[in-house]
């Protein structure tokens, strides 16, 4: 009777672990971002936080034959995180963080960023309330900044570049300056 009951609760076992292979895989949508001259690519998994409106994410390396590396994961705070862009050449990544709409960019370099150790540590960060965008970023750190200003709002409008300067899709009705990240004054 006994042998019995066991056979039993194997068969029932082996059924229900049969069963629970068959559900599908819980995953969650991932956003990859591939990096100019590099073969791998910058993925990321975005997540509500319970501490909302802000968000968790997961960083993971794609390498060129899809595999995926855990960079590192950030518990939603205050702010909601993102990947902005990449330098022209890939050298820098640029990590946002929008608290109440204001970004903040932190500055990496990308081979740096895409190391499994950490912390790493930012070539640059820019945070100033009236920086809205990071319009462009070449590899040898000069960016195109936009500000939540008009030109003829700002005091000094010549420091304003001249629209026809731009690259193409940017606001031309905001102000924009110039700004090296290596520079360590407040670019505004």
């Amino acid at each position: 009777m006994k042998s019995i009951n066991l056979l039993a609760f194997g068969l029932l076992f082996s059924q229900l672990a049969f069963a629970l292979n068959l559900e599908k895989d819980v995953t969650l949508p991932l956003e990859c971002h591939s990096i100019p001259e590099h073969s791998d690519s910058l993925c990321i998994v975005d997540t509500a936080s319970p501490s909302m409106p802000v968000n968790d994410v997961v960083f993971y390396r794609q390498d060129k034959f899809g595999n995926f590396v855990l960079l590192e994961a950030i518990k939603g705070d205050v702010a909601h995180v993102f990947i902005k862009d990449f330098s022209k050449g890939g050298k820098y990544t640029v990590i946002g963080y929008a608290e109440e709409g204001h970004p903040s960019f932190i500055i990496y370099e990308t081979d740096t960023f895409l190391a499994r150790s950490r912390p790493v540590k930012s070539v640059a960060v820019i945070s100033n309330y009236f920086i809205t965008n990071i319009v462009s970023l070449d590899d040898e750190g000069n960016a195109i900044l936009e500000l939540m200003d008009l030109p003829s709002d700002i005091q000094s409008q010549e420091s304003c570049i001249p629209s026809a300067q731009l690259p193409k899709h940017t606001d031309t009705e905001l102000c924009h300056i110039a700004y090296s990240i290596y520079q360590h004054s407040s670019p505004y």
